[in-house]
């Protein structure tokens, strides 16, 4: 995700142009964050009531003071005491690196991609996905998407990554012959297609309104709520930003150091071959990230932010239901496309999988 909070906005303004092509991930730009509607949504329910606003308590006391952590990590987390552990390993990682640009056969975000996020019934005329004549608002978003999906996959890879290692999507549905994530070959346009659907949902309304509603409550209630929605297996990415830039990570285990400070062990699709890790001082109010860049081959550089800067987005935010946006035109663009569409996980294992009752 790379969208301003009201709450850092002001410092933000003058660069949200920059982001939404230059960062991984694309980014939203700023589009809807102005809506908190999403705190009262299943989305925050799945992270543990964090649509309850306890009146800053992140910064009223800490949330994690009383975390239980104890004995000692898996060898890939590094040193410190184990809090949780979501049993991701090298494994469940993609072989490959995320990607700026064009590099694999069908990357660009095509009409299959779009006819699936937003529905037929939105963005073509004729509502038939197979013989699709697009409205002039979708041909202009759907290459705007084009243009931005060329900053890089990040926001798709985690994603993507989540859904296999949760069994939302079975490995050997994208590729026979592959029995692990690390298997799947890229020049399979069918795996490609998916990265770049999982890729486009950071756009959607909801997801926008809840990352915003997450981001607002502070790193404190970030890592609370990362931790407790681990604990129940529901597996939310993590977006982190720079002055510039956006990344999107996916978080799977916690470790405490010995100073109280806890690291967020996360897969960046930039680092097939290592598990990286985000540090989180909740007495300062403040993360950091050593290998911090957009795409592989960019320079690593230290990343740090406090409140504002630093969200999560629930895997049953991205559940987009065909919502849409920007979908008011009915004018054709007298453009014709034939759209496939992709297969998703049904609702019911979206619900099973990542939704948690509120207790």
């Amino acid at each position: 995700m790379l969208v301003a909070s009201r709450r850092s906005r002001r410092v933000l303004v003058g660069i949200c142009a920059a982001m939404i092509l230059a960062a991984c991930g694309g980014g939203g730009g700023g589009s809807g964050t102005g809506d908190d509607s999403g705190s009262t949504s299943d989305a925050q329910a799945a992270l543990v009531e964090l649509n309850k606003d306890e009146g800053s308590a992140s910064r009223a006391g800490s949330r994690t003071a009383a975390i239980d952590c104890r004995g000692p990590a898996p060898a890939e987390f590094g040193a410190g005491e184990l809090c949780v552990d979501t049993g991701y390993r090298q494994e469940n990682k993609f072989s490959f690196a995320n990607w700026g640009d064009y590099k694999y056969q069908g990357d660009t975000f095509d009409p299959s991609e779009f006819v699936t996020l937003f529905g037929a019934e939105n963005v073509c005329v004729n509502k038939i996905a197979e013989d699709c004549e697009l409205t002039n608002q979708a041909k202009e978003r759907l290459e705007l998407l084009n243009k931005q999906v060329a900053g890089g996959r990040c926001e798709g890879m985690v994603v993507m990554s989540a859904l296999l290692a949760s069994g939302a999507v079975k490995i050997e549905d994208l590729q026979a012959g592959a029995t692990a994530v690390s298997d799947l070959d890229p020049n399979d346009t069918k795996l490609i297609n998916q990265i770049d659907y999982w890729w486009a949902t950071q756009f959607a309304p909801q997801v926008l309104a809840d990352t915003a509603a997450i981001r607002e409550k502070g790193v404190d209630a970030v890592l609370e709520a990362l931790m407790r929605g681990m604990k129940g297996g529901v597996f939310a990415t993590m977006g982190i930003y720079s002055k510039t830039s956006g990344h999107a990570l996916l978080p799977v285990g916690v470790t405490r150091n010995t100073d109280g400070t806890f690291n967020v062990i996360v897969y960046d699709s930039n680092l097939p071959d290592i598990l990286s890790k985000v540090i989180i001082d909740t007495d300062k109010d403040t993360w950091e990230y050593l290998e911090g860049a957009v795409n592989p081959g960019q320079a690593q550089s230290k990343w740090s932010g406090t409140s504002g800067t630093i969200e999560l987005t629930p895997l049953i935010s991205r559940e987009v239901n065909g919502k849409c946006d920007f979908c008011t035109d009915t004018s054709s663009s007298a453009t014709k496309v034939a759209a496939e569409m992709i297969p998703l996980p049904p609702k019911d294992l979206f619900d099973s999988l990542f939704g948690l009752s509120p207790n």
